[in-house]
């Protein structure tokens, strides 16, 4: 397998997977990174750059849920259709 597919393969995973882990985007990485792991969370991931100006970290908070947090990049639109369950 070549290797543009290969990464192609692996982004198309990680899509397929982003509703397991909350997301949240930040303009302060590195300070959410501190004082996460000041309050007790810890790095399980990055940080790592993941494109022009883009970076990347996963944390987990005490009880051991997992965060990613994204710098440098807005939030995209998704493209799902709506949930069939709607909260009125």
């Amino acid at each position: 397998m070549r290797a543009d597919a290969r990464h192609r393969l692996r982004a198309e995973r990680y899509l397929e997977a982003d509703d397991k882990v909350a997301r949240q985007y930040v303009d302060d990485l590195d300070g959410i990174i501190e004082r996460g792991v000041a309050r007790g969370g810890r790095v399980r991931h990055g940080p790592m750059d993941v494109g022009p100006g883009v970076r990347v970290a996963v944390l987990q908070d005490p009880d051991g849920n997992a965060i990613e947090v994204v710098d440098g990049a807005k939030p995209a639109v998704s493209k799902r259709p709506p949930s069939r369950f709607v909260v009125a």
